[in-house]
């Protein structure tokens, strides 16, 4: 029978992100070995989706293949390029990431996060390796971060002014131990990741770059030193997750700044001309800074707080190309509309579908739902007394069951009732994220023209009903 796919540090800045370090030994090759940890006997995912993050930016992903895991959660991923890739593998809810450099010996473990899931997808899983490496650098660095944060509690809560002439009860001796010994352990995680690729040590920088951050509430930001360009052009540093990282903490939130003159600010996107570089640095509260720093403070902008006035500076001026192609990725990755394109899934009687052909001519309301969910039921039952008492003829329903499990997908088809249409999508990833689907239950409507359409997102329970009678013939 045709099934579709189904899938049984520096926390803060890369949420698992691991470096599989360059390895020259006899024995490393053109496979990456890996093995799925902590699922319990029997609920091991059988496939994982292997993506390979192109944009980090844009948060752009581009899938890459489906991988079989074997019964003791082993698996293999061929490696395609002798550069260092930024790869996410994904088995829904879960998701694991890794810069992962060819010729790796070692093997890869996708540990189960703990919690369990709260999502249907997007659930970050931490990732290890079962020898050393150089990422164990970068755990060691994240675990002295986090200790010196929570050591500094009270100083920081002094420094941000949430207490009356806190400022004055600082111990300037206190702040420089804590500062020292981050420093410490910077320098020590730089020291151990002596001749790794420089998107690890890209990430070093965006710990320090945090820090910086973190340590510059109520006052002045203190310095944090740009990675190492290593001989990387602009576009290779912006395909960098741990560069991209580093930028974000650095210029993140610089138009909120309470010394930055908005009303100036608003004046030089809309008056300077395009080759007046300097001058809006100097509006942008930058004035030592260079045409890629102020590229890339609006880009940083873009992806926290996109809106006309980003819009506007992309708009007039003439930032650096990798900069202005980073910005266009943006736009199009936030401007994706759903789409069942490419989407299939199966149908009652075992049939592998289209999903574009299986929903054309007509509006077509999609109801996501998934076995153990009572809140889908109960919205089920909703959809079909909608169906029974809708007096238009060119509105359809269909029941799509995200079911991992086929044990699964048959309790929901036994539960079928009279005259529902029902498929299985499972919950291959690509699927989710072409649909956007984030909840079970959620609705999508499909118009006449295959596209997915968004005047009628809400639920049967939440006003679907009279959102379908108002919809044009």
């Amino acid at each position: 029978m045709n099934r579709p796919f189904l899938c049984g540090g520096l926390v803060a800045l890369w949420s698992g992100l691991a470096v599989l370090p360059h390895s020259h030994a006899a024995e490393a090759g053109d496979t990456l070995r890996g093995r799925l940890i902590g699922f319990q006997r029997g609920a091991v995912p059988a496939v994982v989706h292997v993506f390979e993050g192109t944009d980090p930016a844009a948060g752009r992903e581009v899938w890459r293949e489906a991988v079989v895991v074997g019964d003791s959660g082993k698996f293999e991923v061929v490696l395609r390029s002798v550069r260092t890739e930024f790869l996410v593998f994904e088995c829904p809810p879960f998701r694991w990431q890794a810069l992962v450099q060819p010729f790796e010996s070692a093997e890869i473990e996708l540990r189960h996060p703990r919690p369990g899931a709260l999502r249907l997808q997007g659930v970050p899983g931490p990732v290890r390796w079962n020898g050393p490496h150089p990422s164990a650098a970068l755990d060691t660095l994240a675990v002295a971060q986090a200790r010196l944060e929570a050591e500094g509690a009270k100083e920081l809560l002094l420094l941000s002014g949430g207490v009356a002439g806190g400022r004055s009860l600082l111990e300037a001796g206190r702040l420089d131990s804590l500062q020292a010994a981050f420093q410490h352990a910077v320098a020590r995680a730089r020291t151990e990741c002596a001749g790794a690729s420089p998107e690890f040590h890209d990430l070093v920088a965006a710990a320090e770059a945090r820090w910086s951050r973190t340590w510059s509430v109520g006052g002045v930001r203190r310095p944090s030193a740009p990675p190492d360009r290593a001989g990387r052009s602009d576009a290779a540093l912006l395909k960098s997750p741990g560069y991209v990282a580093w930028m974000r903490e650095s210029w993140g939130r610089w138009w909120t700044a309470a010394d930055l003159d908005a009303a100036a600010l608003r004046s030089a996107v809309a008056r300077l001309s395009e080759d007046s570089l300097a001058a809006l640095g100097a509006a942008m509260g930058m004035p030592e800074g260079d045409p890629w720093t102020w590229g890339a403070a609006w880009l940083v902008r873009a992806i926290d707080d996109p809106g006309p006035a980003v819009e506007e500076a992309f708009a007039r001026f003439a930032f650096p190309e990798a900069l202005e192609q980073a910005y266009r990725a943006v736009q199009a990755e936030r401007g994706a509309t759903p789409s069942l394109e490419g989407v299939r899934w199966q149908s009652t009687d075992g049939e592998l579908q289209a999903a574009e052909a299986a929903v054309g001519g007509g509006w077509t309301v999609l109801l996501f739902v998934r076995y153990g969910s009572t809140t889908a039921e109960r919205e089920r039952e909703l959809l079909a007394a909608l169906r029974d008492r809708l007096e238009r003829r060119d509105v359809r329903f269909l029941v799509v069951s995200l079911d991992i499990r086929e044990e699964d997908w048959e309790r929901t088809v036994e539960a079928r009732r009279p005259r529902e249409r029902l498929v299985w999508l499972g919950n291959d990833p690509r699927a989710l994220r072409a649909l956007q689907i984030s909840a079970v239950p959620q609705t999508v409507l499909v118009g006449p023209d295959g596209r997915v359409e968004a005047r009628c997102s809400g639920l049967p329970s939440a006003g679907l009903e009279g959102c379908l009678a108002r919809l044009p013939r």
